[in-house]
This record gives structure tokens, sequence and C-alpha cells, in this order.
């Protein structure tokens, strides 16, 4: 199969997430010599590792799909290609204090990533890309499948709320040109403006 061979079946994988997995559906799968070693979804860490065989410490309940098909693939990760329907992580508006996606791509041995979609936030859409090749990866956009993979990405309420505050707590403390540009970058990746009595509330909370 070719690129876009694969990357369809990532979009497959992704669209099976499990319904309880809150936000972006996500898949990915490892392909070593023509066949895939390794596939997976956005998943629960006991779901993937069972109880018996869990990493300590896991820091997520939710695993990414990379590190799920990575965990998968086993050490048949070294020198194959991963697809993966969105870009990898880098670490920015992560809570976890796992390795990020990029370095734990790295680290596996995989030597070409090739994503669906960059990520939609663009502070840092191509990052993940361009740190995999600093990272000694080739990584690079299989074109034509962002109809596709949007519709998987529209992300809980709870979570845009808490990344909204994130972002909110992140500029208050700049001024400028530059800080309102960023803030309006931010309003067009959001789905909704808080004010009033909560924004208040918030800001007291932060000036504390």
């Amino acid at each position: 199969m070719d690129d876009a061979n694969y990357m369809r079946r990532a979009i497959t994988l992704a669209s099976r997430t499990s319904p309880d997995i809150l936000g972006m559906k996500v898949g990915a799968l490892v392909v070593r010599d023509g066949e895939i070693v390794g596939e997976g979804s956005r998943e629960f860490a006991s779901r993937v590792y069972g109880h018996h065989d869990t990493p300590k410490p896991v820091a997520e309940p939710v695993l990414h799909a990379e590190r799920v098909a990575l965990y998968r693939a086993g050490g048949l990760a070294r020198g194959s290609t991963l697809y993966v329907t969105l870009e990898p992580c880098i670490g920015i508006d992560s809570d976890s204090t796992m390795t990020h996606c990029t370095q734990l791509i790295a680290e596996s041995g995989i030597v070409r990533v090739a994503v669906g979609m960059l990520d939609p936030n663009p502070r840092i859409q191509g990052r993940g890309l361009e740190l995999l090749g600093r990272l000694g990866v080739e990584a690079y956009l299989v074109e034509g499948f962002d109809d596709m993979i949007q519709p998987l990405i529209n992300v809980d309420p709870r979570r845009e709320w808490r990344l909204a505050q994130k972002d909110w707590r992140r500029t208050v403390t700049s001024s400028g040109k530059s800080a309102r540009a960023e803030a309006a970058a931010l309003r067009k990746m959001r789905d909704a403006i808080l004010s009033g009595e909560m924004m208040d509330e918030i800001e007291g909370d932060y000036h504390a």
C-alpha cells in the first residue's frame, strides 16, 4: 500500500476510538517492510497495558495513538514508518509528565513519520514535524486528508474550557502589539469567549 492507503487505515482507527474517550480522535499505525506491525487509537492506559503490565508511572489515563501503536509494535518499530492522522505533540498544552510523542517516536527508532493533518493550534502548527526533523526522523504531511480528519478532532467542551483558561492566564501577563496579535489568534481557535462574573472570579484568583 502507499501513503494514502495507510493514512486511510489510520483514519479508520481514529473513527473507532471508544466513545468514552473525550476529545480528539486520533489513529496511528507502524509499518515495517510493507506490513502493519502495530496500530491503535487514543485509549485508556489500562486497556493497552493491562493491569499487570503497566509502566510506572503512567501520568495520564488516556494514551496518545502514537504511544499505543509503538507499544504494540515493540522492537519492530525500529527502522519503520509511523502513520498518524494528526501531527504528534511536542509537550505544549499538556498536563502530562510523560515523554511527549515526538521524543518517544525518535527514541523508538522510527525513521519516517507521515501525518494526515497539522496541529490546528496556530502556536504549534508544524512544530511537531520540525522537531522530528531535528531529532533525525524524516517527517512530512500526506496531502488531501484535512476534510476527513477535521471532524475527528472536534474536542470536548470541557477540554476547550481547560485550554482556554491556560491560554488566558498566559496572555494576561503580557501586553503590547505581539500579545494582542496572539490573543486574536487564540480567539479564532476557541469556540467560546468567557466574560462577566466568572471571568472576574478567575482574574481575582489568578492575581491573588
